[in-house]
């Protein structure tokens, strides 16, 4: 049995083998660091699947976290530093991690032009506190 601590503090498990009772008393003092795997490369495409055709999408850039995350904002700027997209995810639960599209290529209904895109995320843990990071995403054809 996997027991996920939901934040810091003291956790106490008592097990019994046989009438042998053995307690344990286990004090969590901090949580892992943020952990994200962002794509570096996105392919615009009309297909569901992407232009690969198989299973994995590369026509989207999905964010996948580690657990705890609860709050993800990820904006993305064109190469002038302009906002041209942001995305904003709140979980519900204790026990939270993405799996999300951040974004499909497009702005206003239209694929951008093929470059360089930067993708800032600010993702909140449990504590409420935020961390940022910067990302490059190419743009296919």
């Amino acid at each position: 049995t996997v027991f996920r601590a939901p934040s810091r503090g003291t956790y106490s498990l008592e097990v019994d083998y046989g009438g042998c009772v053995i307690k344990f008393e286990i004090n969590l003092l901090e949580q892992c660091s943020i952990q994200y795997t962002l794509p570096n490369t996105l392919r615009l495409s009309t297909s569901p699947k992407g232009r690969s055709g198989t299973n994995f999408q590369d026509n989207v850039l999905t964010l996948v976290t580690s657990n705890f995350v609860k709050n993800v904002n990820a904006l993305v700027y064109n190469r002038w530093g302009q906002l041209i997209h942001v995305t904003e995810y709140n979980s519900q639960t204790a026990e939270a991690s993405f799996n999300e599209v951040i974004w499909d290529g497009k702005v206003n209904g239209q694929f951008v032009p093929i470059g360089t895109y930067v993708v800032v995320l600010f993702l909140t843990d449990l504590d409420d506190k935020v961390e940022k990071f910067t990302n490059s995403v190419l743009v296919l054809s």
